[in-house]
């Protein structure tokens, strides 16, 4: 009889396990073992002392993912978001990263910044987070 478990943790035997059985997977599709490790970068611009943007992100085999890209709405339009991107565009160069994607609303006016810096709608992920329509961007970099 099969047992399933559901935690919200890590045990010792899920990570081991997973670990053998994707550098297996990895030799067989890839050719090669590839590092799957997660890494998290958090970049913040301030005005003066004050938080102004910020962008949450993480890294993982050659991509990275834009979780959040937030300005202050008194700061906006000041170029504020550009500066945080061309950050974030450096620290892929920085890690060998060949793609960076992102998803935002459908609707919501900031897909127009998106395009404007080289970013292309690559997907549409109907009824997303809170039931609401978004769409996936992408931006390839040359190394």
């Amino acid at each position: 009889m099969i047992k399933i478990i559901i935690t919200k943790k890590y045990s010792p035997q899920f990570y081991d396990f997973s670990k053998k059985i994707w550098e297996i997977a990895d030799m067989e599709n890839y050719g090669r073992k590839i590092n799957w490790e997660k890494e998290n970068r958090f970049i913040q611009a301030y005005k003066n002392t004050t938080l102004v943007g910020l962008i949450e992100l993480t890294l993982e085999a050659g991509v990275m993912h834009i979780l959040d890209l937030v300005v202050d709405y008194t700061e906006q339009n000041q170029g504020i978001g550009t500066e945080l991107m061309k950050k974030a565009e450096e620290v892929a160069k920085q890690n060998n990263i060949h793609k960076i994607f992102l998803e935002t609303g459908a609707t919501w006016k900031v897909r127009k910044f998106y395009e404007k810096l080289g970013y292309v709608k690559t997907g549409d992920l109907p009824k997303h987070f809170e039931k609401q329509d978004y769409v996936e961007y992408t931006k390839l970099l040359e190394l």
